[in-house]
């Protein structure tokens, strides 16, 4: 639930996700002030994400077999 909140307020899961960790009110500092975002917390979930969902797509097309 909150995640999908800070993703509306955001309009970007990259920055949702960075918001989660970070904090909000520290990501739109940043973002007022132009300092560079940290992303990398952002990059590992969705890296993981991504390794998931390949894992679970493969686990159904065998399922299917």
């Amino acid at each position: 639930f909150y995640l999908s909140q800070l993703k509306q307020s955001f309009k970007d899961l990259k920055l949702a996700l960075t918001a989660y960790n970070l904090g909000p009110t520290a990501l739109k500092s940043r973002m007022e002030e132009q300092e560079p975002i940290p992303f990398d917390y952002a990059r590992k979930v969705l890296s993981v994400h991504r390794i998931y969902k390949n894992q679970y797509s493969q686990m159904q097309k065998s399922m299917q077999a």
